[in-house]
């Protein structure tokens, strides 16, 4: 499979900063991004398919190893579905890397269901939730 440019080198950078876990929930979109975390070998991932348990999952195992956790999932109205757990990390100060897909810039508005760009996702959670010293939103 071809990656779309930076996955591979973002999947690496994080395993260089010491993440090695990641929940992943499967979606079409963040295909790639599944790939190439289960085939780098430093990751032990965990296929969850509902977003909101996911980011639950991922948030207990961040507070019980105190380590960053990616979560990850597909485009649309998906990444909505980790708020709940991403408003308990902030405020617990627990860290979370957020990765989530997104469909081609020409698809959206089309009228397809549960499609928005990932900027209408930042303006719908407040900003102080996406921006943490512990917490990184990509």
């Amino acid at each position: 499979m071809a990656f779309p440019k930076g996955i591979i080198e973002l999947v690496d950078s994080l395993y260089q900063q010491g993440v090695n876990e990641a929940v992943i929930c499967p979606g079409s979109r963040n295909a790639p991004l599944m790939i190439a975390l289960t085939r780098h070998g430093g990751f032990k991932c965990y296929s969850i398919s509902d977003e909101r348990s996911a980011g639950f999952f991922g948030l207990g195992i961040a507070l019980k190893t105190g380590r960053p956790v990616i979560i990850c999932c597909t485009s649309g109205s998906a990444g909505l579905n980790f708020s709940p757990a991403v408003v308990e990390a902030y405020f617990q100060e627990v860290p979370l890397i957020i990765l989530t897909a997104d469909r081609p810039k020409e698809w959206i508005g089309q009228w397809d269901g549960k499609q928005f760009t990932k900027k209408t996702c930042t303006e719908i959670i407040p900003r102080p939730f996406l921006i943490s010293k512990r917490m990184i939103a990509l």
